[in-house]
């Protein structure tokens, strides 16, 4: 208890009326760095009447001490006193079915079990708690990652952008391996949270988000510094610096502020809609979830292509029921349906309703904005503070530009002010009011906003209270981060994904065993919620699609492609008749590079492949390559570099992903590297049939994987995708240029066997 005291502040001067996310905000956007576990309104004991102030407790006991030492602070126009807790304060005796705070299970060890997300739960308030246990459980190991995430700067240097901000540039150190690849020893994502501390005693501290990591064009990462103008850059050298990934706690407090908030709907019966029931798991005849249409279904829309028959019904299900779940395998054209949908939304809303569509990932609702703009919709992109920067497909729906472009003087004024110097409190409230006032102005013309599950927490979509929910890619989102968009009042869901393709990205070994990585669209289908399945598929050569077909789809898939038109693409390679697939043995060991793996010899092959389907007429925007692992996507990055500085540039605009990260894209070629290759038969992340699957599945009119067919064959989905290319006679050794068609030894795969809910080997 003295512990979580040490890390607690008394903020006093709290009227009534304030709310809880007046004080989160203001910490959010003054304090980036410093991570809120819990906040409770003071309360009298003796009668329950508010106190007059706010007890915090952070996550680290320096950032309590330096917060505290201000003395006071201003907080939305009033100075509030700062003091540290009493060591005597008791804390308040929590009901023994109440879900826990964050901080209510700091001290838990590793060890102590988590319970099991049960199928069905009688109350709102124990589904709530479970799903708040597990989830605290991926928080702390998201802390740990974060914590351990420190080092020095192997290169710096500063400079201003156009709108005079302070970018840094810089280099991290590099893995050592007797390849001298740049494979950084901190996994670093693109808007991150960071920070750069002066290690020279000068007290220079900076925290920023990650504008640009490395590509196949750059070897550098970029970050915007949080800074006004007028700083002056530092004059430090990389050594001096200390460069650190923090762990943002926002998207964290969302969730578990939507589970405290679906916990109470037991006290709330008349809310206990069909969303609640089937989250609870009860599965409730279909009658329960129709609605009446007052207006007829479009299905002709301007932008899209004309709809199936599948996806007709997949549109009208949705349409006619408050709650659906639509699955669509690989390209099977959910985006477009997804679009229609939205596009029939929008024009059967009432005067007060409004469409909020959300993805777990900011490339796929880039996607759904771009698609649902195509139908002549004018939906506006809502993007976190930490990626405002950062290039995107879709900037110009987005609202922080519209902003920007249709401010009035004042709010340009205070902008350019804010660049300049540090707001005083009245400028800084006066700031946030017409900038709020400027957004929902912007979103009620448009009613309809596309954002992540997380950012949906903010105020400005909160202000619109979203009546309609569309979730895309719902088959990677996880139930708590379902739950925010959720719990802004929606009466319409509808989800989109495909639950056989990569699943929620949980970090906590015990939390996805538990239940963490359980998808929500995956718990409504196994509580029959009104749905359908897309079948025909329009993007793959039909010898591409066969294997995950059979594998994944039970032969449902149809083929609905021109293959000759897409052979066409391709005809100048070397293939099979009929084919376009094709397996090259590399059975050069794999090399561990921290806490990743590489493999040099599949990194050089596939660079060459890549340069050889451009030397025969391809675009490189065609052919992406894809790994399984981020050591190897830098690896590749690095050698495409290289040839790039000496060959002019013939590689400029070849895509290079992790596989994770190509989820719901795709390119006429697919170059895929493995990467594993092993006497011991560990494929590592490839035994996810989820993530092979979505690997497979890219390509429209080649698809070249390359790996060690011994190491590949012990797991069960690979030993099958070997033996599928071994009957189609597709199998290669030799190298770019010089393939000839071999028979290889496919052995039996090894035996996997479950243990107490986890797959031992």
């Amino acid at each position: 208890m003295e512990a979580k005291l040490e890390r607690g502040i008394q903020i006093h001067g709290v009227r009534n009326t304030e709310s809880e996310e007046t004080f989160r905000k203001f910490f959010q956007e003054n304090f980036s760095d410093v991570s809120i576990e819990e906040l409770n309104f003071a309360t009298y004991p003796e009668n329950g009447k508010p106190a007059g102030f706010i007890q915090l407790y952070l996550s680290r006991q320096e950032d309590a001490q330096r917060i505290v030492s201000m003395g006071k602070i201003n907080i939305s126009g009033k100075m509030r006193k700062l003091k540290k807790i009493p060591k005597n304060t008791q804390e308040k005796e929590k009901p023994a079915d109440a879900a826990p705070t964050p901080s209510d299970q700091e001290g838990l060890s590793k060890t102590e079990p988590l319970p099991i997300l049960e199928s069905s739960y009688e109350k709102a308030k124990d589904f709530s708690r479970v799903l708040s246990k597990l989830l605290n459980a991926e928080r702390g190991e998201q802390r740990r990652q974060a914590e351990n995430s420190k080092t020095t700067l192997k290169t710096v240097a500063f400079h201003r952008n156009e709108k005079k901000e302070i970018v840094i540039q810089f280099r991290l150190p590099t893995v050592e391996n007797q390849h001298s690849a740049e494979i950084s020893k901190i996994r670093v994502g693109q808007g991150d949270l960071v920070s750069f501390t002066s290690l020279s005693g000068r007290g220079w501290r900076k925290t920023g988000f990650i504008i640009r990591r490395p590509d196949t064009l750059v070897d550098f990462y970029e970050a915007l510094l949080k800074s006004t103008n007028d700083e002056k850059i530092p004059d430090l050298e990389a050594s001096q610096i200390q460069f650190k990934i923090l762990h943002n706690d926002i998207s964290f407090e969302r969730q578990f502020s939507a589970l405290k908030r679906f916990g109470v709907f037991d006290d709330f019966p008349e809310q206990n809609c069909c969303i609640t029931q089937t989250l609870l798991g009860r599965s409730l005849n279909h009658s329960a979830f129709e609605i009446e249409r007052t207006r007829p279904i479009l299905f002709k829309i301007n932008g899209l292509q004309d709809f199936n028959r599948q996806q007709k019904d997949a549109i009208t299900i949705a349409l006619t029921h408050s709650i659906s779940a639509i699955e669509g395998p690989p390209g099977t054209g959910k985006t477009s349906v997804g679009a229609g949908l939205i596009k029939n939304w929008h024009m059967e809303l009432g005067t007060q309703d409004f469409i909020l569509v959300c993805a777990p990932s900011n490339v796929s609702a880039d996607e759904c904005a771009l698609r649902a703009e195509k139908t002549g919709l004018k939906p506006v992109r809502v993007f976190a503070q930490s990626m405002e920067m950062v290039e995107d497909r879709a900037s110009h729906l987005s609202l922080h530009e519209m902003v920007a472009k249709s401010a009035s003087s004042e709010l340009r004024y205070l902008l350019d002010l804010k660049s300049k110097r540090i707001l005083n409190p009245k400028e800084a409230a006066t700031l946030r009011t017409l900038e709020l006032c400027t957004q929902l102005r912007i979103l009620r013309k448009s009613r309809i906003a596309v954002t992540t599950c997380s950012s949906a927490a903010m105020e400005c979509i909160k202000e619109m209270v979203p009546t309609h929910l569309l979730l895309d890619e719902a088959g990677m989102c996880s139930i708590p981060e379902a739950l925010v968009p959720l719990m802004s009042g929606v009466k319409r869901f509808i989800m989109i994904g495909d639950v056989q393709q990569l699943p929620p990205l949980i970090l906590s070994p015990r939390a996805r065993r538990c239940g963490l990585a359980i998808s929500v669209m995956e718990r409504a289908i196994a509580n029959r919620v009104p749905g359908s399945v897309l079948k025909p598929q329009h993007r793959m050569h039909p010898s591409i699609s066969a294997f995950s077909n059979s594998e994944f789809y039970e032969d449902q898939l149809v083929d609905a492609v021109d293959a000759e038109e897409l052979e066409r693409m391709t005809a100048k390679w070397n293939w099979r008749p009929g084919q376009r697939k094709a397996f090259l043995e590399c059975r050069e060991p794999e090399t561990r590079c921290g806490d990743s793996f590489i493999n040099v010899s599949q990194a050089v092959q596939i660079v060459d492949l890549a340069e050889e389907f451009i030397e025969i007429g391809l675009k490189p925007e065609d052919v992406a390559i894809i790994t399984f692992y981020r050591a190897q996507t830098e690896l590749v990055q690095h050698i495409i570099r290289q040839r790039n500085y000496s060959d002019g540039g013939k590689l400029e605009g070849l895509e290079v992903k992790n596989v994770d990260g190509f989820q719901s894209q795709e390119k006429g070629v697919i170059l895929l590297s493995t990467v594993r290759a092993n006497e011991r038969g560990n494929c590592g992340f490839l035994k996810d049939f989820r993530r092979v699957n979505v690997a497979l599945t890219r390509a429209k009119s080649g698809l070249l994987i390359i790996g060690s067919s011994e190491t590949l064959a012990a797991d069960r989905v690979l030993n099958s995708m070997l033996r599928h290319y071994q009957s189609d006679g597709t199998i290669y050794g030799g190298c770019a240029g010089h393939l000839r068609s071999i028979e290889i030894d496919i052995g039996e795969p090894k035996v996997y066997f479950l243990k107490n809910s986890q797959i031992h080997l």
